[in-house]
């Protein structure tokens, strides 16, 4: 590992092992934004004057930074909901996507949801070693609903369908909000819009391989248009870099939980030539202690020289073709060629491949507690990343909270290096990142299936 890197790595280290927190913004420095939306300012804040501002402020942010936090326990909800609907490995009850939703009468769907409510709740009574279930039943006992607890069992199933019903609201509330997003007439303000429709929403750990495939076609545009160069990234920072648990797009759980984002990047990076193996460095933000805990562990395996497994499912209808393309090279660069899970027959027709991610790759991730709204880095200019990347992330927020995490992006970003996100982040006047263009990629035939991956260029500070 080259110096720059391993003192930013010995950096996050020592503030994990003393307990510490990256310091909150102060008011000071989020002087810009304030002063840039004095018209715009959220609740708490709005018709303060200068000093009651400055005042108000470090309350405010504790508050919000608590308030983003609680809603990653909605987000675990969500999951744990999505587990019960498209699960495979703990039921043979059929699946219950959007499209077998809709093409089941409703008896049908009542049925398959009750076999699985009961498969469900048997099997979180006794989890095992199961990753997943040892999660699901760890976060209904923070909620005070313990499933061995007697009576537990009914309780559980109770509240497992009260938030079926919860996330089914929700989902008709969001589809009909997307579709005033749609009807709006010109593309820029639809992209505005797209980029804070889960501001309300619990914030979810999933991910899955479309993040991957976005920031893949986004680095080979940004290489043709000159924005990266070969060999120039050695500093790298995911932010949000996720879980696969089972996520809201009918994700798969025939395979453990894992987190590829940070692995997919590097191999990109190293494949298109972008950076070097030997000199590459990277930081994972993340806010929920079940992703930090699962890098961390990943890490300390790496050490002891064990691999890292990805599982790579895909449906064999649907997808377009350079996002098959992606799925069959993902690995070459990092990783060589593992046993694939079986999916089950209830898994419907998806084909998997597996990689191996070499110890020396998946050790390169060094994994933190970031805020990146309401929290800073405070880094050395010589130790500032060359590229960041937030993918499915600031569309959690509303735009004063994407203002204050340009913001703080912007400081750990080197001079010249690039934010690449897919949410449309309004630019502030004095905002140190500006955009430099955008590449369109495209998942499936579906319509409306893809997302814009936007160029952020750092701009030096002024003099």
């Amino acid at each position: 590992m080259p110096r720059v890197a391993r003192l930013s790595a010995l950096l996050l280290a020592a503030s994990a092992a003393a307990g510490q927190s990256p310091p909150f913004v102060s008011s000071e420095e989020a002087r810009p934004v304030l002063t840039a939306m004095r018209e715009a300012l959220p609740a708490g804040l709005a018709g303060r004057t200068d000093e009651d501002l400055a005042a108000a402020w470090p309350g405010w942010v504790l508050e919000h930074d608590r308030a983003v936090r609680d809603r990653l326990v909605r987000g675990e909800e969500d999951a744990l909901v999505n587990l019960l609907l498209f699960g495979t490995s703990f039921t043979k009850a059929p699946r219950l996507t959007s499209a077998a939703l809709a093409g089941s009468p409703a008896p049908e769907a009542e049925k398959a949801l009750t076999q699985r409510l009961q498969d469900l709740v048997g099997a979180l009574v006794a989890p095992g070693r199961d990753e997943r279930l040892v999660l699901s039943r760890s976060l209904l006992d923070r909620l005070g609903q313990p499933v061995g607890a007697p009576g537990g069992r009914e309780r559980v199933t109770s509240w497992l369908r009260e938030n079926v019903a919860r996330v089914r609201r929700e989902q008709t509330a969001f589809a009909a909000e997307l579709q005033k997003v749609r009807a709006l007439p010109d593309a820029t303000e639809q992209l505005a819009a797209r980029s804070t429709l889960f501001r309300e929403r619990g914030i979810a750990l999933d991910t899955s391989l479309r993040p991957a495939f976005a920031l893949d076609e986004a680095l080979r545009d940004a290489l043709d248009r000159g924005l990266l160069t070969a060999g120039s990234v050695r500093r790298v920072a995911v932010v949000g870099p996720g879980l696969d648990f089972v996520d809201k797009a009918e994700g798969q759980d025939f395979y453990p939980p894992q987190s590829l984002q940070a692995l997919a990047l590097a191999d990109s990076l190293v494949r298109l030539g972008i950076a070097k193996p030997e000199a590459l460095s990277i930081s994972a933000f993340d806010i929920s202690p079940r992703v930090l805990d699962h890098l961390e562990r990943a890490k300390a395996r790496a050490l002891d020289g064990e691999a890292y497994v990805v599982q790579l499912p895909r449906p064999l209808e649907g997808w377009a073709a350079p996002f098959v393309a992606y799925w069959r090279r993902l690995g070459d660069a990092v990783a060589g060629p593992a046993l694939a899970a079986k999916p089950p027959p209830s898994a419907g027709l998806v084909e998997v491949r597996a990689v191996r991610v070499r110890p020396e790759v998946v050790a390169l991730v060094h994994s933190a507690d970031l805020n990146v709204v309401y929290q800073r880095l405070d880094l050395p200019a010589g130790e500032r990343f060359d590229l960041v990347v937030a993918t499915n992330i600031l569309v959690y927020y509303d735009t004063f909270e994407q203002c204050l995490a340009l913001a703080n992006i912007a400081r750990m970003t080197a001079v010249g290096g690039l934010f690449l996100s897919n949410s449309s982040v309004l630019e502030l006047p004095d905002s140190r990142l500006r955009s430099v263009g955008y590449k369109t990629v495209v998942f499936s035939d579906r319509p409306d299936d893809g997302e814009h991956v936007i160029f952020y260029r750092r701009l030096p500070d002024p003099r």
